[in-house]
């Protein structure tokens, strides 16, 4: 993942993050963060965090006006209960600490990593 990341910001990169979340010290310490039009990605030691975009992120659409994508709240929201469902109605290994909260008014979804776990991309 932290390969990706580092793949996406050099053909990507993108100015400082102005909505970075405010992590716990169960979070461990950042380790990556990619940014794009749709989400923003945080991987820290002990977790992984998506954000929605802020309005200033999403840039303008094509007649000039503000962009907005009313879908990621709920793609979010429906992530952390698909999540929390399979963790309760099966024994597949899935994230078990699943928070969602809402910060500087942008919706962030944060999930643990699983110990072991190996990188479908891998």
């Amino acid at each position: 993942m932290l390969r990706e990341h580092a793949e996406a910001r050099a053909w990507w990169p993108v100015a400082e993050d102005h909505y970075e979340p405010t992590l716990q010290w169960s979070d461990g310490t950042m380790l990556s963060k990619m940014f794009t039009s749709w989400l923003s990605y945080y991987v820290t030691t002990k977790a992984f965090i998506k954000r929605e975009p802020s309005i200033k992120e999403l840039g303008v659409d094509q007649w000039g006006n503000p962009a907005i994508n009313p879908y990621i709240r709920a793609r979010l929201r429906n992530e952390a209960a698909a999540l929390r469902f399979v963790a309760q109605h099966s024994t597949i290994p899935v994230p078990r600490d699943v928070r969602l909260w809402e910060e500087n008014g942008l919706l962030y979804l944060k999930m643990s990593l699983i110990e072991g776990a190996v990188e479908l991309a891998s």
